[in-house]
């Protein structure tokens, strides 16, 4: 069987994946709270998604009669997205099989742009990122971003959940981190993971809040709101993980702890594993 590349592989697992983690069903409630609220804050027509992957944010605009565009480098996800697209009646969605920092400028401004899912960090050149959004902007562009903090909290969970399994890579990742942060350079990554019939790696870049926030500013975008997620997510995990008897319920205990985790996230958020900006630009 020919290997699939990164995210080819997981594309039609990945729904699952998402709904069946707390940790990702707390991102993605995040992610569509503030998509709503930027959709109803704006006179919205045209509809960009950078790094759609399978869909979930073009759905969400589609009903609400946007003119969605999708990118993403993976031909299977956008597979997956033109299936959904179809089934909800959605025919017109346009879906172009790009990297997010090669899209050239479309013919059009976007009335909101999105990159959710931490599509940042699976970018290298994060200038180039953020050129291309400006190109296809406008003044009072709605803009969404999912952001993996360098050094959130769940760094420290996630290594002592490995810890208390007996691995210890999860030590080694987070010095790194550590150091990164102490000579103010990026933590870069690679995450790895299985399918079925694969094993693949995906290569992350991480940094801190401040150098989102300093691009964001200098390609035009005012911060709006930000939210955290996660901020517990990854110790419950490993709570749960090391005990049996919580093991046997961790459906209930992940959505209890999942549910206090995104009251706790709104105001901490810069400790928090991933947080949303919703930003807007100015000029």
């Amino acid at each position: 069987m020919t290997k699939k590349p990164g995210y080819d592989s997981l594309a039609i697992t990945y729904d699952s994946l998402i709904e069946n983690s707390p940790y990702y069903v707390n991102i993605r409630a995040a992610e569509k709270k503030l998509l709503l609220n930027a959709i109803q804050k704006s006179s919205s027509r045209r509809f960009l998604d950078i790094g759609c992957g399978t869909g979930f944010a073009l759905q969400v605009a589609a009903l609400y009669g946007l003119e969605v565009y999708g990118v993403d480098p993976s031909v299977a996800m956008l597979e997956v997205a033109r299936r959904r697209l179809d089934l909800l009646g959605f025919k017109k969605g346009h879906l172009i099989n790009c990297r997010a920092e090669n899209l050239s400028k479309m013919q059009e401004p976007f009335d909101i742009i999105v990159a959710l899912g931490s599509v940042i960090n699976h970018i290298d050149n994060w200038e180039a990122f953020f050129r291309s959004i400006q190109e296809n902007s406008q003044k009072g562009t709605q803009l969404l971003l999912t952001v993996d903090n360098k050094l959130g909290l769940d760094a420290f969970t996630w290594a002592f959940y490995l810890f208390i399994c007996g691995k210890y890579y999860g030590l080694s990742d987070l010095y790194k981190r550590l150091l990164a942060v102490k000579q103010n350079k990026p933590h870069l990554n690679e995450w790895t993971f299985k399918t079925l019939n694969n094993q693949n790696t995906v290569h992350l870049r991480y940094e801190s809040p401040k150098k989102v926030f300093q691009l964001l500013e200098k390609y035009g975008f005012r911060t709006i709101k930000i939210m955290g997620t996660n901020c517990l997510a990854s110790l419950s995990m490993a709570t749960i993980l090391s005990c049996e008897e919580l093991f046997q319920q961790k459906t209930r205990v992940g959505s209890l702890l999942s549910s206090i985790d995104r009251q706790i996230s709104k105001h901490v958020w810069p400790l928090s594993g991933n947080y949303v900006i919703w930003a807007e630009r100015t000029n």
